[in-house]
């Protein structure tokens, strides 16, 4: 009884590191649900996590760390001829998402994904743009 009180204290404690430092990319994993348990009938009870638990754990602190990265910028579109030239800058290494449609409200056309060069940039031309009044978005998948 007094582990379970000690853990859930330990718990409360991590989430209100977690809350109160969220500006600083602090977060709380919580591992305890079944994607992370050692289901499999050869697992040990010492063992923490099996092979499924290690790849949920994994996708949970990369999602984690994929929240915690700022949002691509997208510069002012440029247009040259019939083509606009589109610039936008974000994280090294990142795969973003490049979008178009010809109202706010969509429906969004995806244009490509690209991942960002080693300076943290992309330009792209879009070459066949729909008329005059278009949209661009820029976001990861």
């Amino acid at each position: 009884m007094r582990a379970i009180q000690i853990n859930l204290r330990l718990r409360a404690a991590q989430n209100d590191a977690a809350a109160t430092m969220s500006g600083s990319n602090v977060f709380m994993l919580d591992i305890d649900g079944a994607q992370f348990s050692t289901l499999t009938p050869y697992a040990s009870p010492g063992l923490h996590f099996d092979t499924g638990g290690q790849r949920a754990l994994g996708a949970a602190f990369a999602q984690a760390v994929r929240n915690a990265l700022p949002p691509p910028q997208l510069q002012p579109p440029a247009k040259s001829g019939g083509v606009w030239n589109l610039s936008f800058t974000g994280v090294t290494g990142t795969v973003q998402r490049l979008e178009r449609a010809n109202a706010l409200t969509g429906p969004w056309t995806l244009l490509t994904n690209l991942i960002l060069n080693s300076l943290g940039g992309y330009n792209f031309e879009d070459q066949n743009p729909p008329g005059s009044a278009v949209f661009y978005r820029v976001s990861r998948p």
